[in-house]
């Protein structure tokens, strides 16, 4: 049987189907885009109402309560909501670039690249943050509000994924989302955020009435995990504490957690804070806990002395995790960050000012590096040079080494070594390839 070759002709014919079955398997249809537009319209008018609502119960909380409650919550959710916005501008930017105006007249809804590229972002991931931030307002809302039912509401509305074990909740949400779907997203979270706040407010406008003190005309609310009168008149016998971890819900192991303090009727300085599982300091305001390795539980135990007799102001529990380890990176002289892999021009090697290291998702920890080493490999040579440095920046032989490189060469930014100044933890970091071109 003789070979058959398909003519030229033919094949170019073949090519072009692939190319267009190819095009309508990633295209977003126009009635997607459509659907999109229409929830968004929906879940920004409701978003109005709902506002007002809140301000309303607001009002009505702070009158009523005479607790510091409502305000707090009311701060911590509005943090919040402009984050949302922000994170809506930042999308509407990345999709529409030049034509940019705002996220409401978004005009390259169909963009695929601008939801992820700010969501899950190497440098600043939105995503992470959003979720860290919903956490952090459920913890407190229900942590406030004694009444099982409402708690439920309250974390169905801001639980963001929990328990998810495969990919986190960021990658499955934003991987492949389009730009006018994002937007949407980020309204309805929003609205989720106002329903916990009504719910919340609800909560603390209907307390439970002890049947011991209904005569007396008296509430309770929930303190340091405890009940405590609150008379008629909105008083509470003071003074009263909270504490909680500045970055989340957990501490981390070996490392300084600042810990932010809210003290009612007492200054933070005069509270004895006892700390099992870890060492603690108080400085400027703040507690600092550092968990022993291999510790799971920290537990907190706060007292003060009045009226010459040594009272309980309660007790906190909190999780310990183990940090994860951080990714190295170099900054230019004009702040932007490099992670390697991608080709970096001649003209631009001698930019580099030093190599950092961090944890996308905690970008408030920070690490030293202590040193690193730079190889350089002709093009087309069996040619290596190396030079190191003692610290994060690079040294006069770095930049001389860097300085020499031509197009086609090969650079790896290799042991490099970091610690978290005041733990006893060094990292060994993977190396950093670089390209030149």
């Amino acid at each position: 049987m003789t070979n058959y070759s398909l003519p030229p002709r033919q094949k170019m014919i073949n090519l072009v189907y692939i190319i267009l079955i190819a095009m309508l398997a990633i295209n977003i249809s126009a009635d997607t885009l459509d659907t999109y537009r229409l929830l968004n319209r929906e879940q920004t008018s409701l978003d109005d109402i709902l506002e007002r609502s809140v301000g309303e119960l607001s009002d009505s909380a702070a009158s009523a309560c005479h607790s510091v409650k409502p305000a707090v919550a009311d701060s911590m959710a509005a943090e919040l909501l402009i984050f949302i916005d922000d994170t809506k501008e930042m999308i509407a930017r990345a999709a529409d670039r030049k034509k940019y105006t705002s996220a409401h007249e978004l005009r390259n809804a169909e963009d695929l690249h601008a939801v992820p590229d700010v969501m899950l972002s190497s440098i600043d991931p939105r995503g992470t943050r959003l979720r860290t931030c919903f956490s952090a307002l459920e913890d407190s809302l229900t942590g406030w509000i004694s009444d099982s039912l409402s708690k439920k509401l309250i974390s169905s509305y801001l639980d963001l994924g929990k328990g998810r074990k495969l990919t986190s909740w960021e990658k499955a949400t934003f991987t492949s989302m389009p730009a006018i779907g994002g937007i949407t997203y980020l309204n309805t979270l929003k609205n989720n955020v106002r329903y916990a706040q009504l719910e919340f407010l609800k909560a603390m406008l209907s307390p439970e009435i002890p049947a011991d003190a209904a005569d007396r005309d008296m509430r309770y609310v929930l303190i340091n995990e405890g009940q405590m009168i609150v008379e008629a008149d909105g008083t509470v016998e003071r003074p009263l504490v909270d504490i909680r971890p500045h970055i989340e819900s957990a501490l981390y192991e070996d490392y300084d957690n600042r810990i932010e303090i809210l003290a009612i009727g007492i200054a933070p300085s005069g509270i004895d804070f006892s700390v099992s599982g870890a060492s603690c300091r108080f400085s400027d305001g703040s507690l600092y806990i550092h968990p022993q390795k291999g510790v799971q539980e920290v537990s907190v135990r706060m007292k003060c002395m009045k009226d010459g007799t040594e009272k309980n102001l309660g007790e906190k529990r909190f999780f310990v995790r183990q940090l994860p380890e951080p990714m190295p990176y170099i900054c230019f002289s004009d702040g932007t960050t490099y992670k390697g892999n991608v080709p970096v021009g001649k003209s631009r090697l001698l930019s580099m000012e030093y190599v950092g290291a961090g944890v996308s998702a905690l970008p408030d920890i920070r690490y030293e590096v202590t040193g690193f080493e730079t190889v350089l490999i002709r093009k087309g040579a069996d040619e290596v040079l190396s030079a190191a440095s003692d610290g994060s920046r690079f040294s006069d032989s770095q930049r001389v080494l860097l300085a020499s490189a031509e197009i086609g060469d090969k650079i790896y930014f290799t042991d490099i070594n970091a610690r978290i100044p005041g733990s006893g933890t060094e990292y060994q970091l993977p190396s950093i390839n670089t390209p030149v071109y």
